[in-house]
């Protein structure tokens, strides 16, 4: 397990298990111009992969319990939250496996 702390704009702090410390090249604009850091690959990775991860949020928040349902148990929310999530990561390789079938559906 890697922790690393970046600073961007704002503090950034990732938790990751896929990583390793070494450092990679990232290039940042500053006064609109190009220039490259070295930075961990955990930022590396998180910048090529965010789309990602945006792609599943809006996916997730289509169809969600979480959102519908008013509960003021942690426990609960966590629950609905985690079943959110198995059934967008369902949704999506259905997709994966039946393209050919779901090629109507873009959403």
């Amino acid at each position: 397990m890697l922790a690393v702390g970046w600073i961007d704009n704002k503090a950034v702090h990732f938790i990751s298990t896929a990583d390793t410390t070494e450092t990679a090249v990232v290039t940042r604009r500053v006064d609109n111009k190009k220039v490259e850091f070295t930075a961990p690959v955990a930022i590396k990775n998180f910048n090529q992969l965010m789309g990602g991860v945006d792609h599943h949020d809006r996916l997730r928040s289509s169809f969600s319990l979480c959102k519908a349902h008013k509960f003021r148990k942690y426990y609960v929310k966590l629950f609905l939250f985690m079943l959110d999530i198995g059934m967008t990561n369902a949704w999506i390789y259905y997709k994966i496996c039946n393209a050919e079938n779901t090629r109507k559906y873009r959403t």
